[in-house]
């Protein structure tokens, strides 16, 4: 992080307000941080289309599961992150829709992904997040899991 010298000069060791970090000054992540940074500015224009892609292809697809075995689900997404909300609301848009969302669907789908080597934000307040790395056949086997959850949660409710 940076700042204005007035600022800056606060924090140790010149100044009296102490900052630490787990990487904090290393030179060798500092390096990589830069390196990826400005990667990132050189590709921006088809990076982040590709990764907004490849999140409308599985929120697309995860909404087809939840029409399939009748589980009402909210999908919120923005650029490479997407979040699930087993909930009957057309929007999810506050914090009370989100703690009113189905805690019990969650876990199911949660523990299902979990128990089938894909890992998923451990609670329904967070966010799923895709990478460039993650190819359509990484996709496509985490929809495999998915739609093992969402059947699991469709018979507990009787669909």
């Amino acid at each position: 992080f940076g700042g204005k010298k007035e600022i800056m000069d606060m924090i140790a060791p010149v100044g009296r307000v102490y900052h630490a970090g787990t990487l904090s000054g290393n030179p060798v992540a500092v390096r990589a941080g830069f390196e990826m940074v400005s990667y990132l500015m050189k590709n921006k224009e088809t990076l982040y289309k590709e990764l907004e892609k490849k999140v409308i292809y599985i929120t697309d697809k995860i909404e087809e599961l939840g029409k399939k075995y009748e589980v009402p689900i909210k999908i919120n997404r923005l650029g490479s992150l997407f979040t699930i909300f087993f909930t009957d609301l057309k929007e999810v848009t506050a914090l009370d829709h989100v703690i009113d969302s189905n805690t019990e669907h969650y876990s199911i789908y949660f523990n299902t992904l979990l128990d089938n080597g894909v890992v998923a934000p451990p609670s329904k307040y967070e966010a799923h997040f895709v990478s460039t790395e993650h190819s359509k056949e990484d996709l496509d086997k985490t929809l495999e899991v998915m739609e093992l959850a969402f059947k699991k949660i469709g018979e507990l409710s009787g669909k």
